[in-house]
């Protein structure tokens, strides 16, 4: 209603000029509801790629990649990502989302802040546009770049880049906004109150462009045209030029509050325990990699540290998945779904549950592969030591959550049950075994 009135306004003002002059015609023709890039600061796009970003991934990662992974199964009618049937709105709503809305913030908060000369604050936009392209190639392939975010320049159909060209992309984005972490700009004091990931800690920011940086070049490190394990050599020979994420302390994580719209996607009277798990409960191929058989007692369970973290039986019964994958018509399917293992409401759902982009133990993963691969020296035994290191990194990370977790006595984590898992024997990093297997295991 108030654009209706707005336009019959300008109309009216319009009719009068028209009998008296057409002085600043346009100007008086304008709508002055609307808005434009142009009246946007850096800052304007700075929270919502960070908060908002954060709970799309969330929501996205929530009904795909759980499912994908095997980590759940949707035991209802309406989803079937864990059966690979995926509908045409569900493409059509992570490409918009995330190169058409996200991408093309990030780039808009990079176009801003060369306009106000915010050194850092473009370094930021330019990871973030990095982290979401980087993940849209990865689910499309071929996609538009170098001609892309020029709608509001006029160029409304952009050509696509092959995939090697996207990346070869991305990393110039990430060496680029990894120079201007370094180039002794501070980060804006008006905007330290607005980041919640770091808190305005510039070398935390470039640990997690550099982390990201690696993650890309593991992702095409199998193309030895990308020479992706020449970057990786010099990254990590070059801690003081690219600082990575170092300990769980540098983990990449949005920090939600109690407060809205500061929340975890899942917080709010909207979601309850019961609609959180109602149709999705554990997946058999998730039990059977963390409820393992004890090494020293085949009559007895050991179960990966993290597990009564992230989930619990239903009720009283013993732990039990959903068949992923299996046909909702198919009698072994329903049975499996009666009594299945759900996730762990007090945790996921709490209004402060960070989500984290990328944390330690990724970094210590990609180091060890770069190991057994050749890209780094010290072959099986290095990768090794990398291996143990990143699967520690993660079981620690998850036992931040345990204070929520209310877990018994017995499901404490403690240092002793971290290394029994190391020495698991579907877990041990056993260098005598062969290259395929290793890295299979990482």
């Amino acid at each position: 209603m108030k654009k209706i009135i707005t336009y019959i306004l300008s109309g009216i003002v319009v009719l009068i000029s028209s009998f008296a002059c057409t002085t600043n015609f346009d100007e008086t023709n304008s709508n002055p509801n609307s808005i434009d890039f142009g009246d946007l600061k850096a800052k304007n796009y700075f929270e919502p790629i960070i908060y908002d970003g954060a709970k799309t991934w969330n929501n996205y990662t929530w009904y795909w990649c759980d499912q994908l992974m095997q980590y759940e199964a949707f035991t209802g009618t309406t989803r079937e990502e864990h059966r690979y049937k995926i509908g045409e709105q569900d493409w059509n709503a992570w490409y918009t989302n995330f190169l058409s809305r996200w991408a093309v913030n990030a780039d808009a908060m990079q176009k801003a802040s060369q306009d106000e000369n915010l050194v850092i604050i473009e370094a930021i936009a330019m990871t973030f546009k990095a982290y979401y392209m980087a993940n849209i190639t990865d689910m499309f392939g071929d996609i538009p770049f170098s001609e892309a975010f020029k709608g509001r320049d006029g160029l409304l159909t952009p050509k696509y880049d092959t995939q090697k060209e996207v990346y070869l992309q991305l990393f110039d984005l990430l060496e680029g906004a990894n120079e201007k972490y370094a180039s002794g700009e501070s980060f804006p004091l008006s905007m330290v109150s607005s980041d919640g990931m770091f808190n305005g800690d510039l070398t935390a920011w470039q640990k997690f462009n550099n982390s990201l940086y690696l993650r890309c070049l593991m992702r095409v490190s199998g193309r030895t045209e990308m020479n992706a394990g020449t970057k990786i050599k010099e990254i990590y020979d070059n801690p003081a030029k690219y600082p990575i994420i170092a300990s769980n302390a540098d983990n990449a994580s949005v920090k939600f509050t109690s407060t809205a719209p500061y929340q975890n996607y899942f917080a709010g009277a909207n979601t309850t325990e019961q609609n959180f798990n109602s149709e999705r409960r554990l997946a058999k191929q998730f039990i059977d990699m963390t409820v393992l058989t004890d090494d020293d007692d085949a009559s007895k369970q050991f179960l990966d540290p993290r597990l009564n973290i992230w989930a619990a039986p239903d009720g009283n019964r013993p732990w039990k998945g959903v068949i992923s994958g299996g046909d909702r018509l198919d009698e072994a399917f329903v049975e499996s779904t009666k009594n299945a293992s759900k996730l762990k409401y007090s945790v996921l759902c709490r209004a402060d549950m960070p989500y984290t982009l990328i944390d330690y133990a990724e970094v210590q993963f990609i180091f060890a592969e770069s190991a057994l691969k050749g890209f780094i020296p010290g072959g099986k035994a290095l990768a090794k030591t990398f291996y143990e290191s990143a699967v520690t990194a993660s079981i620690q990370r998850w036992n931040e959550e345990a204070p929520y977790a209310n877990l018994s006595s017995e499901d404490v984590i403690t240092d002793e049950k971290i290394q029994k898992y190391l020495n698991h024997s579907a877990v041990v990093f056993n260098s005598s075994s062969d290259d395929a297997e290793l890295l299979k295991r990482i």
